[in-house]
Order: structure tokens, then sequence, then C-alpha cells
């Protein structure tokens, strides 16, 4: 089996509906460029792991917002706030033979599909549950926002990614989402 991966990066918004175990912050261990941040600092830039911009300062990405709204625990979790993730999303391409040109896809291929497809309907964008009560203020004040049917976890973008690179036919085999540097979802076939 051959396989082959592209990494995108995009910034998107959002918050979640529902709940958290717990409000957390990060680990006093924790680093981020050399740094310790506390819960409200975190690099700019968001390439995380782009080894053309190692100090995540210069942004290749496109940023959108989300919104995670926890009912039972509303405004005690970070991720019940609206906020935004300098995201990266690897998809990895797999087939058992290689095409006449020699490859699964042609890397430029999956840039032109897929990669366009999350510029115009991700990148910078806030992506909101239907349900959720800022949708329609945001809308109304002309805010980029994306209504989808679930919870805008990683997770779900994940396999909306996915799903679209399958419907485009292309041999999608996997794809990570990185919210940041050491959070990710996997959908897989």
């Amino acid at each position: 089996m051959f396989k082959v991966a592209k990494m995108i990066y995009f910034n998107y918004g959002h918050r979640l509906l529902g709940g958290h175990d717990k409000p957390h912050s990060p680990s006093k261990d924790l680093k981020v460029n050399g740094t310790s941040p506390n819960s409200n600092q975190f690099p700019q830039g968001g390439n995380w792991g782009n080894p053309d911009y190692p100090n995540g300062k210069e942004n290749e990405s496109q940023d959108s917002a989300g919104n995670l709204q926890f009912e039972e625990e509303r405004g005690q979790h970070k991720c019940s706030h609206l906020h935004g993730h300098s995201a990266r999303v690897e998809i990895e391409m797999a087939s058992p033979k290689l095409n006449p040109k020699g490859m699964v896809v042609d890397f430029f291929d999956i840039k032109q599909t897929i990669g366009e497809w999350i510029e115009e309907n991700l990148d910078h964008k806030m992506i909101l549950w239907g349900k959720d009560p800022l949708a329609k203020l945001l809308k109304k004040a002309g805010e980029p926002v994306v209504l989808v049917k679930e919870n805008p976890t990683a997770e779900m973008l994940a396999r909306w990614i996915f799903r679209e690179a399958r419907r485009m036919k292309l041999p999608v085999s996997k794809v990570t989402l990185w919210e940041n540097q050491d959070s990710c979802a996997v959908f897989k076939a």
C-alpha cells in the first residue's frame, strides 16, 4: 500500500455546547516555543509543527472561530466561550498501486480540491452548532458563520473533511486535525 499526506493550515473559531468534566488550564510543565504559557497565553501564528516557521510567528494558516457551549457548565470552561484555533489538517491518501504519473495522487490536485474546499468553507470562519443562540446574532452582524448540525469539535471537523475528500473522489484514508501542537482528532476509513 502506498501512502502520501498533505498538510493544510487554516484558522477557525467555535465554542462548544454541552459539558467538559471540569475547567482546566495548561500544565505547569507545558512548553510552547520554549516558554511556559499561563492559561491565557498561547503562541501567535499557530503554525504548529510547520518546519518552515518553527517559532510559530509566520502564518500561512487560515483562522476561523468556533463555539463549544456547555449547557451544564456554561461559562465555566474556556471552550464554552467563543475562541479560535490556528489548525493544521493532515490528509492521508492511500492506494495499492500508483497512477500513470507514478503517484498515489498529485499534491497539487489535493491542494486544488480539498485544500480549496477548506479555504472556502472553514478558513477564517466561525463554526457554530445550529442550536447556538449566538448564531443568528453573528450572522445578522455579517460575521462569516458556518452552521453545523452538531458540536463543532475537532472530531466532527476531521470527519467532515474526510467525507468531503471522499466526495471529491480522492483516495483519502485518514484525516488528522490538529487544534494545537499537542491535541488532535483522527478520522479514518
